[in-house]
């Protein structure tokens, strides 16, 4: 399977969620898969398609707050790294439910951190804490370090979003 690299570089909240909601239709338009990696030059959250702002405007004070184009919990950025896959339609992984598809692309991460010496583990099933909050718990599947999707602490933000 052929991908298209996307390299976004450092941005602030706007353009890293703008680039996120460009990268959908290109693949479309690239016929093949789309694996972007971008980081965050301040510090922000970015919160699921789905959530409510007001909510999550309520949980936490950090600003900016910004949606993701998908699903998901509240996000804590601050210096991290971050990639976000997406497929075309006529992709065979369209076709896959969102779990087996999350984890299909955390079973790569985890043999790519092997490769790297760096032990990690699927988390075997789901681990919440607080309502929303990405890096309290963790989703089964999720890519753990130490237990934590954060190599420092649960509340760090420092690699993969959900």
């Amino acid at each position: 399977m052929v991908w298209h690299l996307l390299e976004s570089g450092l941005g602030n909240h706007a353009f890293n969620m703008a680039a996120g909601r460009g990268a959908a239709p290109g693949d479309a338009r690239l016929g093949r898969p789309v694996l972007r990696f971008y980081g965050w030059i301040e510090r922000a959250a970015s919160f699921g398609y789905f959530q409510k702002y007001a909510e999550v405007e309520r949980l936490l004070q950090l600003r900016p707050l910004v949606r993701r184009p998908t699903g998901g919990g509240i996000v804590p950025h601050d210096g991290d790294w971050t990639y976000s896959l997406a497929f075309p339609t006529s992709n065979e992984w369209y076709s896959l439910t969102a779990t087996e598809s999350y984890r299909r692309a955390h079973e790569w991460i985890r043999a790519a951190f092997a490769r790297l010496d760096f032990v990690t583990e699927l988390a075997p099933a789901c681990r919440k804490v607080l309502a929303g909050q990405c890096f309290a718990g963790h989703e089964k599947f999720d890519v753990l370090w130490r237990g934590y999707k954060s190599p420092a602490r649960p509340s760090a933000a420092l690699a993969m979003a959900c």
